[in-house]
Order: structure tokens, then sequence, then C-alpha cells
């Protein structure tokens, strides 16, 4: 069965004002990383409840919100090696806060987990292939990247 594409979240009106027509918002991958910033807090209150989950809770948090972080951060850098460091930071945080939900699912349930990590996916996705034009049009960094 083919995966299907869910559609972009839109960013509220009020987190569009805070970015005050900043193009970053455009870029889908950003647009996605603040949604699961956003549904990353509902899940680690749900987590923190539990004394089994309440440190995942607070990774999940923290590696969700490095994913923004990072690609905001790069998509302000000049050099295209810059901004690849900071998607790769951004990939490595999707992949670890993938595993966080991984250790939180008992709790979490079946739907928020597949949710959250469905994203997560698809953030990885895009990073991946972000990083790969970033590395092929840079003759000094051959390095592959795959999903």
């Amino acid at each position: 069965m083919p995966e299907t594409r869910q559609p972009e979240p839109p960013l509220e009106e009020e987190v569009l004002r805070a970015y005050d027509g900043d193009p970053l918002t455009r870029m889908r991958v950003h647009t996605l990383a603040v949604a699961a910033s956003d549904e990353a807090w509902t899940d680690a209150r749900v987590l923190a409840r539990h004394a089994v989950t309440q440190d995942v809770a607070g990774q999940i948090y923290r590696a969700v919100g490095s994913i923004g972080a990072n690609i905001a951060e790069g998509y302000s850098r000049s050099s295209p090696r810059d901004r690849a460091r900071f998607y790769e930071y951004a990939l490595g945080s999707a992949r670890e806060a993938r595993e966080w939900y991984l250790r939180g699912r008992a709790v979490l349930g079946r739907e928020r987990w597949t949710r959250a990590t469905a994203r997560l996916n698809e953030i990885s996705r895009i990073l991946v292939a972000i990083l790969r034009r970033v590395h092929r049009d840079d003759p000094t960094r051959r390095t592959g990247f795959s999903f």
C-alpha cells in the first residue's frame, strides 16, 4: 500500500505573526517541525504523569524542539557547508526523537505514537533530500545520506 503524504499543517495566525514574514515559514520542513513541537508538548505532558516515562517526556520535548531550532539556525547560514551542518543536527534530533517516542509508546498509545513517528519520518526524509542536494553540489563532501 503506497504511503500517502499528509497535508501540510497550517501555522497558526499567532505563530505566523511571531515570525513577522520570515521566509523560513515557507520551508515545509520547518512548518512540520513547529507542528511536531506543538504535538510533543502535549505528548510530554502525558508521559510526565507516569513515573516510568517522566524522563522520556523531557527527552522527547528537547529532541523535537531541537529539530526546528537547528533548521532555523541552518537556514540563516550563508554557506552551504554551514547550512548542511545544522540540517544534519536537525536530522539527528529527528531520529533521536523517534527513538524516544518508541520508548514512550506504551503510555502514549498506538495512535499518538504512529502520528508522531510519521511526522518525524517525513521531516527526516525532507532533511535527507536537502542534504543529498547540498552534498551533491559540494565536491569536497561526498557523504551518503539515506532514510
